[in-house]
Order: structure tokens, then sequence, then C-alpha cells
């Protein structure tokens, strides 16, 4: 009874009925409505699209990302003499990215855009355009020295520390390979530049291990050096009573049948030292010293002769690690004429005796000073260097002066004595720039009796050794 009620009600009121029919009718056209009727959005561009030439054949691209819902990023290429046409798509979120492939000394274009997922998010504008042109292919690659004294020392049941000659300018990396027993060599990593030591923490208790290094090329200018002589360590049971090796050897010729050596006594328990000496590869024990000993004069040589020499701390049970190797040439000091350097603040081309030489990095000015790669400088100067990688720390030495540097500290030892770098200005101290250990220039060469001189008109940083009778001008 109730139920016919409402449907005549319903019934009896014709407007409303009409309303509801009409609306029946038209709601299919309202489901379907095209798509086009919503609104359509665009994910925003990438901006900032900047370009480096990596090498002969690559270029690395990045791009600042704008966005937080692309569906990836559609990059675009084009050569002078052509249209933009389709690269490489990559995955949402790539700020970088490095094409490989492409010709030689050649000027390309670059552009990136932003994609959207369905009809309704758009993709993006283009960015900015951006162009680099690829380094020119050398006609010939220069091949790099192969490093040399590798040497290694467990330093305790799952460490073995090496070290090594680093005996080039321009090498990119190193590749450190091991065996185990007979085993074959495998690479076990890389590292940057400039590298002289490496500890190996992937070994195991009471195995005996095998390493040699191999300096690595850029792979279009240079190519890898040969190895390195072998060293073979075994991991120690006890890391107590370790010896610490020499720091700081250096060597330098005071006659023509003598070369006197100095060194850092970095032990507290040696029972003496072992000086060892070479001419071509293979070292000879040439004598042993009494505790403390930290100076010895080679004696009774041959005159106009390379000698290479290096030290060790002996100990009761077990010897300390080798310390670095130092080099000097009988005669060839006292009758050498002066050595001139030149460099150029931001430039990579220097000058030994105005013969022209390239850098893989140029010098800079950070507060005020002068800051370069030692090096260059080192070299050709006779200055030996050695890295403390777990110290930091850097250790110059030339003709009995040795100078300990610490990175970011604003205070050195100069013989024993600690010294700041500049009183008068303490944020200069040893920096890293873009991976290179880079030293304040003239406090360096002139507390290892160089002369360095500053011609700001040029911006040219000049050092001289032996000094003249004149005013050293600090940098």
């Amino acid at each position: 009874m109730n139920k016919r009620r409402n449907l005549s009600k319903c019934v009896s009121s014709p407007k409303r009925f009409l309303g509801i029919v009409a609306l029946a009718c038209l709601f299919p056209f309202i489901w379907a409505a095209p798509v086009a009727a919503w609104p359509i959005i665009y994910v925003d561009a990438p901006s900032d699209l900047t370009t480096s030439n990596v090498s002969p054949s690559s270029i690395t691209l990045t791009w600042q990302d704008n966005s937080f819902n692309e569906d990836g990023f559609q990059v675009e290429i084009c050569t002078a003499d052509s249209k933009f046409e389709f690269l490489a798509k990559l995955p949402s979120d790539t700020t970088v990215f490095t094409c490989n492939g492409l010709s030689d000394n050649t000027q390309y274009w670059f552009r990136v855009q932003a994609l959207g997922n369905n009809d309704i998010l758009r993709s993006s504008p283009y960015s900015n355009v951006a162009s680099a042109k690829t380094l020119l292919m050398p006609k010939t690659k220069l091949s790099l020295n192969s490093p040399g004294d590798l040497a290694a020392a467990g330093t305790s049941k799952y460490a073995i520390k090496l070290s090594w000659k680093d005996n080039n300018l321009n090498e990119y990396g190193y590749a450190i390979e091991r065996k185990t027993d007979s085993g074959a060599f495998i690479l076990i990593t890389q590292m940057p530049a400039n590298y002289v030591s490496y500890t190996d923490l992937s070994v195991s208790e009471g195995f005996t291990y095998t390493y040699r290094v191999m300096a690595k090329g850029d792979g279009y200018s240079t190519s890898d050096s040969g190895y390195s002589n072998e060293a073979t360590a075994t991991t120690r049971s006890k890391a107590s009573g370790l010896l610490k090796a020499p720091s700081g050897l250096a060597a330098f010729a005071v006659s023509s049948t003598e070369i006197s050596l100095t060194w850092t006594d970095n032990a507290t328990n040696e029972s003496g030292y072992s000086i060892e000496r070479t001419t071509g590869n293979s070292f000879e024990i040439v004598t042993t010293l009494p505790v403390n000993a930290s100076t010895y004069i080679d004696q009774g040589l041959q005159d106009n002769t390379k000698y290479t020499y290096r030290v060790r701390a002996l100990g009761v049970s077990e010897n300390s690690p080798y310390s670095n190797s130092s080099t000097a040439t009988t005669g060839k000091e006292a009758s050498a004429s002066p050595v001139i350097l030149k460099f150029y603040i931001e430039n990579n081309v220097y000058y030994i005796n105005n013969q022209p030489n390239l850098m893989d990095t140029t010098p800079i000015i950070s507060d005020g000073r002068t800051l370069l790669p030692i090096a260059y400088a080192a070299e050709p100067l006779g200055i030996s260097v050695y890295w403390d990688e777990a110290e930091r720390e850097v250790t110059l030495s030339r003709k009995g002066a040795v100078i300990e540097m610490w990175l970011d500290q604003s205070i050195a030892r100069v013989n024993g004595v600690d010294t700041y770098i500049d009183p008068g200005n303490l944020n200069v101290a040893p920096r890293v720039y873009a991976n290179r250990t880079m030293l304040p220039l003239s406090f360096v060469v002139s507390n290892l009796n160089c002369k360095v001189e500053w011609f700001s008109s040029m911006q040219e940083v000049r050092v001289t050794y032996p000094v003249p009778q004149d005013k050293r001008v600090q940098l």
C-alpha cells in the first residue's frame, strides 16, 4: 500500500518525471565526452644544460631536473650540418649522461626533454641547447713509465700495505693486481693519479700475497705502462710490535765519490737501520747502522754515476717496510747549471730551462698564495716527495732539509720545528683541488733552498736553483 502511494506521488509530478527521463537519456553522452575536454599538463622542462669534452669520442652532459613526475628524459643531438635527432632515452631523475662513440675534433649540439606519461601529462619543452667539441685524437700515444720500488708489508691479520714510486707526471691512475700463492693475478682495485700507497683490507690471516702495479693511461693520449716489480707479503698474526718505516729519505751528492743520505727516524724500538743501494733494478745492502741513526755518507762511489737508495728499520723478529726511494748522481750537483722553472696561473704549460712541458692541471691562487701540484717542481729540482695516505701528510726533502705538511693544516714542520706556512694568513694550507694535492709553492721551495719570484704582469711564478744572492719574493 505504501509503495503504491509513493509511486503514484512520483508519477503525479510531471515536471519531476520529465527531468529524470531527460537526465537518463543524456547520461551516455556525458560519460563518453572526449578526453580533450580535460586540462592538459606539461612536465617542467630541464634547465642549465652544460657540456664537457671528456675525450676524442665522448662528451658528458649535465642538467637540472625541474620536474617530479616525468617519465624519463630524451636526449637529442645534432652536428653543424644536420638536424636534431633522437640519441637516448634515460630513466627518471637522471641529470648526467655521457655520450660515447662520437667523432674526434667535431662540434656537437645537444638538448634534453622531460617526457610525459599519458595524453594528459605531456612532455616538456626542450631545455637550452648546449654545445661541445670532442678532443683531437693524437696521432701517437705516449707510453707511461712503470711504477717503481713496489714494497708490501703485512700490518695486521687482515691488512697488507703497499707503497711504490710514482714515475709519471700525467698518469690517469693506478691498477693494483694481486695473486695468492701460485695463482693468477687479478685486478683488486684502481687508485687515482699521484697515489703512492694502498692498504689491502680484503686479505685473510696467514696467507701470502703477491702484488704488482700498473700506471693507467687516459685511453687516447697516453697508454698503460708496464707492470712494476712484484712484491710479496704475508698477513701478520699480531699487529703489535710492527716497526714504523723511515720517511723523508733524501740523497744528494757531496762530491764525485760521495752521496749523503738523511731520513726521519719514526721507529721507537728498532735494533738498527739497513741502507740499500742500486744502480739498476736490484737493491743490495750497503751497510747497517745503530739505533736512532738518521744520516749516512756513502763513500768510494764512481764519478758521474746515478745511485738510488732506500732505508728500513731493523727489528729483533721483523723489519719495518722500506722508506721512499731517493736518487742522486755523483759529481752532478756541484757542476750543474741553475735549473729555472716557470709556471703560469691557470695555464697547464710550464717551462724547465725554457723547454715547454704539460701538466694535467694548472697552478691556482688561493687565499692570496700560489698553489701547485708539487710533483711538477719536485722532479727537476731533485726534491723527494713522500705521501702518507693515512696521516694525509706530504713529506718533502732536499739536501738535508725536510718539510712535513698536512692537508688543510696551516702549520708545517721544517727540519723538526713547527712553522706557520703564512703567519699573516692562517687560511694558507695544502688543499685538494680537482683530485690533486696542491701545496703553497713559495713556502716549499724557499725552505728547500730555492729562489722563488713573482711577475704579476705575466702571472708568472719563477723558481731557480741554485739560489742567486738576491732577495726572495713571497707568493
